[in-house]
């Protein structure tokens, strides 16, 4: 479908709200969800990269680069995945190493001198041994000058 990250989600599942606050996403499944985006604070709708728990809501805008599948796990998930999946869960699902060798490369740009560039490559090693990396790379200018001591700030 070519869902760049959790924020291209929200057309295509049903009952699944997305905003944002600073760099925190703010994810809502039925209603349910958190705009707690402090520091300490755990999300009500949980986000799992290959069964790892990411805890705070600014690491929920990691780009779907590599990825086999998305799920998105409605109603209280505290059984499967813990205590904060009150309003659900997304799972994020890598790709496995293939067999054959295979890869992909993007490159966007935009405003403020945007730059970003993902790219994955999958293959073979040995006849028993496969291997996936992936790398993604962004950079963009400042979005204020900070006209008091005249550098660029809030990058």
């Amino acid at each position: 479908m070519g869902l760049a990250n959790v924020k291209d989600l929200a057309p295509y599942v049903p009952s699944l709200a997305f905003s944002q606050n600073t760099a925190a996403a703010l994810i809502y499944i039925r209603g349910i969800g958190s705009n707690n985006f402090a520091a300490g604070s755990d999300p009500d709708v949980t986000m799992q990269v290959d069964g790892v728990y990411i805890a705070r809501p600014i690491g929920e805008f990691s780009n779907f680069l590599d990825v086999q599948r998305v799920e998105v796990l409605r109603g209280p998930q505290g059984t499967l995945y813990g205590r904060n999946a009150m309003g659900g869960t997304i799972n994020v699902i890598s790709r496995t190493p293939s067999d054959a060798f295979m890869g992909e490369a993007r490159v966007t740009g935009g405003n403020y001198s945007l730059l970003q560039g993902d790219a994955y490559v999958s293959g073979p090693l040995t006849d028993n041994l496969r291997a996936s990396i992936a790398a993604t790379y962004t950079t963009h200018s400042a979005y204020f000058d900070n006209i008091d001591t005249g550098r660029t700030g809030c990058r």
